[in-house]
């Protein structure tokens, strides 16, 4: 059984996101007294589900665009926002609070999942070069706006993860 700390910071578990680094800061404040979330780095193998999907686009859609409108562009599902800036502190959680959470947990897996295939599983091989661009934590590293910029940094993402790929047959691994 692992803790919500192994969890968060091992490599092989991915977590998805949507511009979280304002809920990496919101959980650190409000749960100070967790270990993991004192620990640097904080989370490891984030997938920022908004870079996955600019990522997954064939015409590189704008990336200054929230989770309800991604989610209705991909998967052509309405996502309410009602309960975002309820408050979040008070305990018991409300029922339509905890719809809001799981409904955003449940798109953001059906978005992946829908890039996924949209690439033909190309994504998948480049996961860790991705998780690394959407990691908060990480300045200058998000994929960049323009069209052209964006082709050619994923041209050296798919060379860089054929080249690990490359290393990890060679190495008698499977992928």
């Amino acid at each position: 059984p692992w803790s919500p700390g192994d969890m968060l910071q091992s490599q092989r578990v991915y977590k998805l996101g949507f511009s979280f680094a304002y809920d990496l800061t919101r959980m650190k404040a409000s749960y100070p007294h967790l270990r993991c979330l004192r620990a640097s780095p904080v989370v490891a193998a984030l997938v920022d589900v908004k870079e996955l999907a600019h990522a997954a686009s064939a015409n590189r859609m704008n990336l200054r665009i929230g989770l309800a409108t991604l989610t209705k562009f991909v998967v052509g599902a309405v996502l309410s926002k009602e309960q975002q800036c309820s408050d979040w502190s008070r305990r018991p959680l409300a029922a339509a609070q905890l719809a809001y959470a799981a409904a955003d947990a449940f798109y953001l897996c059906l978005i992946f999942d829908k890039c996924v295939a949209k690439s033909n599983g190309k994504l998948l091989a480049q996961l860790v070069d991705i998780a690394e661009l959407g990691d908060p934590r990480v300045k200058g590293k998000h994929l960049p706006r323009k069209a052209k910029k964006a082709v050619k940094k994923q041209m050296e993402l798919a060379a860089k993860a054929l080249e690990r790929a490359s290393q990890y047959a060679a190495g008698g691994g499977v992928l």
